[in-house]
């Protein structure tokens, strides 16, 4: 009678433990990445966010020919006849632009508007300066626009203190 060559029942369960281990290690080292990966993930859509608010504000203020603010909206008139509109609420700041509504989930506060040094709060007049606190990762940015104004709006633009 020929021997088989077999594994024994001890060989097979140390196998099956050894290869549960190796299991168990791969599965917590997955764990920790997967939350780690979701972790950035969230910290780089919220400072993407803040870089493109500050961007296309930046933008905005550069191109305005107009700059008010009021109730909470700032309302910016370029001069091709197209006008963004800024909305700041508790947790966001919603950009509106012709058909096209952006929402950046930074929650603004201390928002404070001026025209050259004088702040003006709660009126309507123009404006060349604008600044707010966000927090964006859990840490407060200061947010800063300021806008040279032509002489020639200066002039024409009558309803800016009088």
């Amino acid at each position: 009678m020929k021997k088989l060559k077999a594994f024994t029942l001890l060989e097979l369960v140390i196998g099956m433990i050894i290869g549960s281990l190796v299991t168990g290690f791969c599965y917590s080292a997955y764990s920790i990445v997967s939350r780690q990966y979701i972790s950035y993930k969230k910290t780089r859509k919220e400072i993407t966010a803040a870089m493109d608010l500050n961007t296309l504000l930046s933008s905005d203020f550069l191109d305005a020919k107009s700059i008010r603010y009021t109730d909470n909206m700032l309302h910016i008139e370029k001069g091709n006849g197209s006008s963004p509109d800024y909305l700041f609420v508790d947790s966001a700041v919603i950009r509106t632009f012709i058909t096209r509504s952006d929402t950046f989930y930074v929650k603004p506060v201390d928002i404070k508007s001026a025209f050259f040094n004088e702040e003006n709060n709660e009126t309507t007049w123009l404006i060349n300066e604008f600044s707010f606190n966000g927090n964006v990762v859990d840490e407060s940015q200061h947010f800063h626009f300021y806008k040279k104004y032509s002489a020639e709006t200066l002039l024409t633009t009558t309803d800016h203190g009088n």
